[in-house]
């Protein structure tokens, strides 16, 4: 008499669903229809039927339903049967049975229309219950390394990003079914720190977690300067050593070296000299200007001529005096 042409592949606890019957025969004008069902899987049972007398009945687990059309006409002419369920949210059932009983049925007619009761059971498979996994699997900076590296148990983060980076965009996965939202993409300014919020949404709708990761963007990098020529040794710019001390004793005499020259390599290093027409270089490789050996020459020379002519100068009062006493003699 009835037949089902709609019914959910799958209902989720505590959600509600419908069954859709019509009327399997064109006389068909009224009938009545038990459905049964566990009282802990269902906690509520309606039925609807547009042009169409409906009385219902819900008790102990069962749904009573009598249903005639008006004015004589048949059930077929004025559309189906709507039957709505809503589930228990503590059901243990992995499927909810129905059992779907019609009792009696009468043509347009007022004829006998069943010789035995006609039953459905529809059993209908209910989903897994939404997971409560707010955690997240992975969480990747573009740039940089969390400190410490990232764990699902571990809600807190640090992270040093160059200056050179003004936004940050995550790579951040969630469990199966959870939903992840953050809460900025953009950075402050150089020396500060932020905190990137990731809040986790669990497939439920309920349950969350938040991880968090302050992000410090260094300051912006000084201009390079110049750097100054350095010089190996203790050797200063203008040619001399930087370390006093007396000449080296024992020294080689280059004679090779013009007034204009003004580079000469001692120990590896460029050495300048403005004025120089000698260069001595030592057997430790350390240089020093001649002209203090010419003023020592030029001493000695003074000296050696000053003690001749004195010399002389005796010689010749010496002769006088001795020609003297010869000719007193």
């Amino acid at each position: 008499m009835l037949r089902i042409v709609k019914q959910p592949e799958n209902i989720r606890r505590g959600a509600s669903f419908s069954l859709v019957l019509s009327p399997a025969q064109r006389t068909l004008s009224a009938f009545v229809l038990f459905v049964d069902y566990d009282p802990a899987d269902i906690v509520q049972a309606r039925a609807a039927m547009a042009g169409a007398h409906l009385y219902t009945s819900e008790q102990d687990g069962r749904l009573t339903v009598v249903c005639a059309a008006k004015q004589g006409h048949s059930l077929s002419e004025t559309g189906t049967l709507t039957l709505t369920f809503r589930t228990s949210e503590e059901t243990l059932s992995e499927t909810l049975p129905l059992r779907l009983t019609v009792a009696d049925a009468a043509s347009d007619q007022a004829q006998s229309l069943l010789d035995a009761p006609e039953i459905h059971a529809p059993e209908i498979p209910f989903l897994p219950d939404p997971a409560a996994d707010s955690s997240l699997l992975s969480l990747t900076p573009p740039v940089g390394t969390l400190v410490p590296a990232f764990n699902p148990e571990i809600f807190h983060y640090t992270l040093e990003v160059p200056f050179s980076s003004a936004s940050l965009v995550f790579d951040a996965v969630p469990a199966d079914g959870a939903t992840v939202r953050v809460n900025r993409k953009n950075l402050g300014s150089g020396g500060s720190t932020v905190d990137f919020s990731f809040t986790v949404t669990a497939e439920d709708g309920v349950t969350q977690s938040v991880y968090t990761v302050s992000v410090t963007r260094l300051a912006k990098e000084s201009a390079a300067t110049a750097g100054s020529t350095s010089s190996s040794g203790g050797i200063s710019p203008s040619g001399g050593n930087s370390t006093s001390g007396s000449k080296p004793a024992d020294t080689e005499k280059n004679t090779n070296v013009s007034e204009s020259s003004t580079v000469a390599a001692v120990t590896g290093a460029i050495v300048s000299s403005g004025a120089v027409d000698t260069v001595y270089v030592s057997s430790t490789g350390a240089p020093y200007d001649v002209r203090a050996d010419r003023f020592e020459t030029m001493a000695i020379v003074l000296i050696s001529v000053g003690a001749g002519m004195g010399f002389v100068v005796l010689i010749q009062r010496f002769g006088k005096t001795t020609h003297n006493d010869e000719k007193d003699k």
